[in-house]
């Protein structure tokens, strides 16, 4: 736990359990939403799940539908993290239920944009797409490039899992071009970062080498510690697969050099999400074309 969190989150929940005592529901959801960023940063799933659904017994009194739709999506987030998709279906089909009843966009997409997350995963993929498809028709609507741009690399995620690579990179260009045009530097680099691992599942170790570089670059920019690790481990699987060994191995220890210059704890941290990735540089193991990137 971060220093922050490890005295933040008590705070919260003890203020959270003195608003519910008191009856103020409103106050409640507000006090939830502070912890909530806390709660999915150290992956306290079980407590945001545990205080969301007693925060949610008594929602109904804020007379708020709008902040009780978005309780329902931060628990039903937290359950399917959690493996337990059938109760978080219960709460994302709620707040979808009440997002397009109050004609709220933004919120639309962003149950649909979760659902099909983790509907892919599961094996419902015919119930993702239909999410996504839904989400970018709505996304189109009001010209919000940026979410159409997010919602077409969620869709790209689906294809990955299927095992279409192809279909998976029509998307990624398409929502690069809506994310450059929506001038998110952030969003902007995921996307070039997950362009280059599309590319390596497909063998273009060219194009992959040269979308990785410029992910690089742009992690670095943003001060992004991991991505830009994580950049440069993809652009040696890259080398790697031109045959340029030394090449290879140079940029994935330039990757574990940018860790090792974080803070001990955050560093720690950093490698072990590290270990995890698909683009980790691994001489024996081949990259996974339906890892999430």
């Amino acid at each position: 736990m971060t220093r922050a969190a490890a005295v933040t989150v008590p705070n919260l929940l003890a203020a959270i359990n003195l608003a519910y005592e008191r009856g103020d529901a409103l106050l409640c959801i507000r006090l939830y939403a502070a912890a909530d960023w806390y709660l999915r940063i150290e992956r306290r799933w079980h407590d945001a799940t545990t205080v969301g659904e007693a925060v949610l017994m008594n929602a109904s009194d804020a007379q708020d539908e709008t902040a009780t739709a978005w309780l329902r999506l931060r628990i039903g987030i937290a359950l399917a993290e959690m493996g337990r998709l059938e109760s978080s279906e219960t709460h994302l089909v709620a707040a979808l239920d009440t997002y397009r009843r109050l004609g709220d966009h933004a919120g639309q997409m962003a149950v649909l944009g979760n659902f099909a997350a983790y509907a892919a995963p599961a094996g419902r993929h015919d119930v993702a797409f239909a999410m996504v498809a839904e989400a970018l028709s709505i996304a189109r609507l009001p010209g919000d490039s940026i979410a159409a741009a997010k919602v077409l690399n969620s869709r790209a995620i689906t294809h990955h899992q299927l095992h279409r690579p192809a279909q998976a990179l029509k998307d990624l260009q398409e929502s690069l071009r809506y994310a450059r045009s929506g001038h998110n530097g952030q969003l902007v680099a995921t996307l070039v970062r997950n362009l280059g691992f599309t590319y390596l599942v497909l063998e273009d170790h060219l194009n992959a080498e040269a979308r990785l570089r410029e992910a690089t670059v742009m992690f670095q920019e943003l001060g992004d510690t991991f991505r830009h690790a994580e950049s440069l481990h993809g652009t040696a699987r890259a080398l790697y697969g031109q045959g340029r060994l030394a090449e290879a191995r140079h940029s994935a220890a330039r990757g574990d050099a940018v860790l090792d210059n974080a803070p001990g704890e955050l560093a720690e941290h950093q490698r072990r999400r590290l270990e995890s990735s698909p683009l980790r540089y691994d001489e024996s193991t081949a990259i996974d074309g339906t890892a999430r990137a």
